[in-house]
């Protein structure tokens, strides 16, 4: 068989990126890791009668999961109805929500597919009662089965799809089944199995099952049928597709013919598998869309070339020969390109995500990063080591450098794995890019009493210059007049006095403060001081949680 040189893989890559732009161009704009930003009724809100309506405000697009209202006395109430609406969540209260303090558990799931639970508490007439029944917390075997899975999804499509393209484009055509064939099988096996597998947990996850209720007969619908409304399930759909016929391909070679036909075929399985990775997740969901998803694709090609090539190489570098010399040659011609194209598209990835360098050693997400360009340091060293130390060595028949050769290629799988697995980790970890928008979004207070209401905006919600801004009502929720406003910021515990500070009326009715410095995180004193004239007064106070 001639030399495949850098041309025709090169158009090939070419066309898959083309490919990819037309179909990553046809997907509806998403973001990214959904933020609550404001409630109605307020958090701990007294209010005098059952709200018609909760309403529940995101930063981004949301589906709804599983609402529930739970009572002082551990009854569990479904909600009339729930409907969402864009970035908005509203929830009709049942009809037969009793007084005092209940709890509204909420579960929705973001653009990006991961679910985002919370509490919204508030009290009708007063706050009584305390709480017989708690809130339902992630089960983390679950979520460790969720990694576990991950860990097997991406080393199938990475190394399976890549593999079989791999094998077709550095091997001589043969009918015969390689040690390096039944291993691309296995991986393709394990990715398919890995999809079906991950849609169930994702839905499981979603409503915050737990492993027993996962696998209950009476209950498996539920999961499974939440997992299909999730958008990972066309991540793990088309990806499934491109694994189930890569299989085919693989088990039944004689479905083609000509090595050209079986080059097409394994590539189109390859290009489909790394597009399905473009559709859910952190990376995928970033803005600007159309360049994060290119980037996404480009990282899981790039990776796909170079990880499927590796157990072909271990396997061919047994003898110091020409055996192992035409695939070498060929690897050679293409590697340092698509490591390029892999490293390339992955900083442009983790410069998104990051916001800002910091985020590297101050975030989860950054300190995995770290851990993971660490060890993809060490596969370049010895990938490096390979290309300009051992292959020279190799083609003067030298059996020690087939042997280092080998070793080092181990080294390199075992590090690629390492890689997936942290990888795996991602898909608990907010990227500090949707925490740094979390940290300009707003604060948002409602404080409530018989004789007035205040509506505040804290702008951003984070330490540091802040502006507050507010709209003032009475208590049946009219515009409130009002002489003259103070506010008093203070943290007692910490030792801050109570900060004095004016507020002054503006032109659309609201009231505002210049801009204020606050110091220190964590939980602040909120006091405002309303002068409605010359004998009456009254006071607003309530605690507020300033972000880091």
């Amino acid at each position: 068989m001639a030399l495949l040189t850098a041309g025709p893989l090169f158009r090939l890559i070419a066309l898959a990126i083309a490919l990819a732009i037309t179909l990553l161009a046809s997907q509806a704009p998403a973001f990214a890791h959904a933020n609550l930003v404001e409630t109605s009724p307020a958090q701990r809100a007294v209010l005098p009668n059952a709200p018609e309506v909760v309403i529940l405000r995101f930063n981004e697009t949301i589906s709804a999961l599983a609402f529930s209202f739970v009572t002082t006395d551990g009854s569990v109430l479904k909600p009339a109805s729930v409907e969402a609406m864009d970035r908005e969540v509203r929830v009709q209260p049942p009809r037969n929500l009793p007084f005092g303090t209940s709890l509204m558990n909420y579960r929705v799931v973001s653009a990006d597919g991961h679910p985002v639970s919370g509490v919204l508490t508030f009290s009708i007439g007063a706050q009584q009662g305390e709480f017989k029944s708690s809130v339902t917390k992630d089960d983390s075997f679950v979520r460790q089965l969720i990694w576990l899975m991950l860990w097997v999804f991406y080393t199938g499509v990475l190394g399976g799809l890549g593999g079989l393209y791999c094998r077709h484009w550095l091997c001589a055509p043969s009918p015969e089944l390689s040690k390096s064939d039944y291993l691309t099988i296995s991986l393709l096996v394990l990715g398919t199995l890995s999809c079906v597998l991950s849609i169930g947990l994702s839905g499981a996850d979603a409503l915050g099952l737990g492993l027993d209720a996962f696998i209950r007969s009476a209950s498996w619908q539920e999961p499974w049928q939440t997992g299909w409304q999730l958008s990972s399930y066309n991540t793990f759909v088309i990806a499934g597709i491109a694994l189930v016929l890569a299989l085919i391909l693989a088990l039944q070679q004689s479905l083609l013919t000509s090595q050209t036909g079986k080059r097409l075929a394994s590539f189109f399985c390859l290009v489909l598998g790394c597009y399905a990775l473009t559709l859910s997740g952190h990376a995928s969901t970033a803005p600007p869309q159309a360049l994060t998803r290119l980037m996404v694709f480009l990282h899981a090609l790039g990776l796909a070339l170079w990880v499927g090539a590796l157990p072909i190489l271990y396997e061919h570098y047994r003898y110091a020969d020409g055996r192992g010399h035409l695939v070498l040659t060929r690897f050679s011609n293409l590697a340092l390109p698509i490591v390029g194209i892999a490293l390339s598209a992955g900083l442009v990835i983790s410069w998104i995500q990051l916001g800002e360098v910091a985020s590297l050693w101050t975030t989860a997400y950054g300190r995995i990063l770290l851990v993971k360009l660490t060890i993809v340091s060490i596969i370049l060293a010895l990938a490096a080591l390979n290309r300009w130390l051992l292959t020279p060595r190799l083609t003067q028949n030298d059996m020690g450098a087939a042997r280092a050769l080998r070793r080092t290629i181990l080294g390199e799988s075992i590090g690629v794995l390492l890689v997936m697995a942290l990888v795996s980790g991602w898909r608990f970890t907010p990227p500090p890019r949707a925490l740094l928008v979390d940290q300009r979004e707003p604060i948002h207070v409602h404080i409530h009493s018989d004789a007035a209401m205040a509506s505040v905006d804290i702008t951003p919600g984070r330490k540091g210059p802040v502006k507050v801004r507010m709209y003032l009502e009475t208590g049946e929720a009219n515009p409130l007049n009002s002489n003259n406003v103070t506010l008093y910021l203070s943290r007692p515990n910490d030792g801050i006095e109570a900060m004095e500070i004016d507020v002054k009326s503006s032109s659309d009715g609201a009231w505002e403060t210049d801009s204020i410095v606050l110091p220190q995180a964590g939980e602040w004193h909120f006091r405002l001081d309303l002068l409605i004239d010359d004998f009456n007064k009254v006071i607003l106070e309530d605690e507020i949680t300033i972000r880091d």
